[in-house]
């Protein structure tokens, strides 16, 4: 009888540690449910901000092409001028062209302001194209710091809060 009362106490015993065994998978299981949910949450969340991340950096692209094909245009035309502040005009004076005077109170206008010079269209729509570029490049810097910041908000630099925000 004593071995069957053994075997009975061991029986529970096990039945219990079975049922601890259940209950603890259970919550882990629940766990790593609700962690895939907040991940998927998380996951969605960014994919819908990376999108309006890149609808809003299309749009301002194409409006800034526009500009900046419409500007291009001007100054090849002429009619839009690029003038520069200057002291001297060495080549212009040298090559009997009509050119600013090298001394810059003989290009004065009366007022001590500096004589200026005027860009030709063409050397005008090139630093117009440089200084395109320059844009675009910094403009595809704040769209990657945007990206990193709304994909790892974590990342140092990153403001608190919504990461998309922050294409200025």
């Amino acid at each position: 009888m004593r071995a069957s009362a053994d075997l009975a106490t061991e029986r529970a015993a096990h039945a219990r540690d079975n049922t601890r065994s259940a209950e603890a998978a259970a919550a882990a299981a629940a766990v790593a449910t609700q962690a895939a949910s907040q991940a998927v949450a998380t996951q969605s969340r960014q994919a819908q901000q990376l999108s309006q991340l890149d609808a809003q950096l299309t749009k301002e692209r194409a409006n800034h092409e526009t500009e900046n094909a419409r500007l291009r245009a001007d100054l090849a035309a002429g009619t839009r001028r690029v003038r520069l502040s200057a002291t001297s005009c060495a080549a212009a004076a040298h090559t009997g062209g009509g050119g600013m005077p090298d001394s810059p109170a003989a290009g004065a206008v009366g007022d001590d302001s500096a004589a200026s010079a005027e860009l030709d269209p063409a050397t005008a729509a090139a630093l117009a194209g440089i200084v395109v570029d320059g844009d675009r490049a910094i403009a595809q810097l704040r769209y990657l710091q945007a990206y990193v910041c709304t994909v790892r908000p974590q990342t140092a630099d990153c403001p608190a809060g919504h990461a998309a925000d922050s294409t200025q």
